[in-house]
């Protein structure tokens, strides 16, 4: 099994390896830049932060009251979100429900009509029986 798996995997080594060095790469690039900004929003809130204590505690009131209000809207709008994920699992099952009376519901119509003679045959043949009018 692993044998098979290994002959299956042998022709793509090569790209596999070079995948995973790039992906390396890529996630320590990736970590580099996050600190990086991070050091840098740092430095940007101690250069642009305000001299005045009076206005750097108003200006930290609003953003925390902003920040809560997002917060609030965040958690409605999740609330909202699983609501109708649960509308749509009803209704999906509904569906499927309703396909499935469907399909039964056809089938018990053909075997009790099976011998009506109102059943109407796809026969386009002219036969001895054919009104000619």
């Amino acid at each position: 099994m692993i044998e098979e798996q290994n002959t299956l995997i042998e022709p793509f080594k090569e790209q596999l390896e070079a995948y995973e060095m790039e992906m390396s790469n890529l996630q320590n690039a990736k970590n580099h830049m996050e600190n990086e900004a991070k050091d840098l929003g740092i430095k940007y809130a101690q250069i642009l932060g305000h001299q005045n204590h009076k206005q750097k505690i108003k200006y930290m009131v609003n953003l925390k009251s902003k920040n809560e209000d997002l917060m609030k809207a965040n958690l409605d709008l999740e609330a909202k979100v699983r609501s109708q994920d649960k509308k749509m699992e009803k209704l999906k099952r509904e569906n499927v429900d309703l396909k499935r009376n469907l399909r039964k519901q056809s089938i018990f119509e053909d075997k009790e009509n099976m011998a009506s003679p109102n059943r109407s045959f796809k026969c386009e043949s002219p036969g001895p029986l054919r009104e000619l009018n």
